[in-house]
């Protein structure tokens, strides 16, 4: 049975699926604008299968650069990146980045913004520990690889970041459905609040699976999520790396 996990952000109730396949990773966004459910900042928080998790740090306005683009059919704007460090002088904000990213080729950014209110930054294979074999699939954005003996899989990052008043006002709900499960809260080195969720579908894993692993983070008001065939201590690892680097400054 292919892997799969649903993330409903709530108001437009965008739904992100992630399907991992022997030796590929498929990522399927069904992605919309965030005009979310009523609240205030305080609200930003995140369930479990409607199971709230532990207060992060509060998300807070930051003010990016607007992304020169024509509006798709919703009205967002996209863009993808060839490299972190060009993303982030796009948004005008120095974002958190990990040495275990640095050289690493085969990232596939991708932003998503309503140019007003919040902005939505997804990176594929961010990190590519001892993965062997990457190749990208001929037309498609994502990978065929063998896993290494410490990655199982690239692990991907997902930013999100309120950057209107209007998204301030409502916050940015998310609810993490079906397979995952809540792990533990712990303090990273830097002394973020961090929630750790498992993957507990494992009946129907061959011999050696490893559980995909979910960080989530508050960072300078921004969230971000970590994911990825990983140990829960590589996990931790991977987190307490991120720094700021590129712009010399934190948003």
């Amino acid at each position: 049975m292919d892997y799969a996990d649903c993330i409903l952000q709530r108001g437009r109730q965008k739904r992100v699926h992630f399907k991992y396949r022997a030796a590929v990773v498929f990522l399927c966004f069904l992605l919309g604008g965030t005009s979310v459910y009523a609240g205030h900042i305080i609200y930003n928080r995140i369930y479990v299968n409607e199971e709230i998790l532990p207060k992060l740090q509060p998300m807070e306005k930051i003010e990016t650069k607007k992304l020169i683009a024509a509006p798709n059919g919703i009205g967002d704007y996209t863009k993808e990146y060839s490299s972190y460090r060009t993303l982030c002088a796009d948004l005008g904000i120095d974002l958190l980045c990990s040495d275990f990213a640095e050289n690493n080729p085969y990232m596939i950014i991708n932003r998503r913004t309503d140019n007003q209110n919040w902005e939505e930054i997804r990176v594929m294979a961010y990190i590519l520990g001892d993965i062997r074999e990457i190749v990208k699939v001929d037309g498609e954005n994502f990978y065929s690889y063998d896993a290494g003996q410490e990655y199982a899989s690239p692990v991907d990052l997902t930013i999100e970041i309120i950057s209107g008043e209007e998204q301030m006002r409502i916050g940015w709900d998310k609810d993490y459905l079906g397979m995952f499960a809540f792990e533990e809260t712990y303090q990273s080195c830097s002394g973020y609040t961090v929630n750790i969720l498992r993957d507990t579908m494992i009946e129907d894993k061959y011999a050696g699976y490893t559980p995909r692993c979910c960080a989530i983070f508050v960072a300078d008001g921004i969230r971000y999520t970590l994911s990825g065939q990983v140990e829960l201590e590589t996990m931790k690892e991977i987190v307490d790396s991120m720094h700021y680097e590129f712009l010399g400054k934190s948003p």
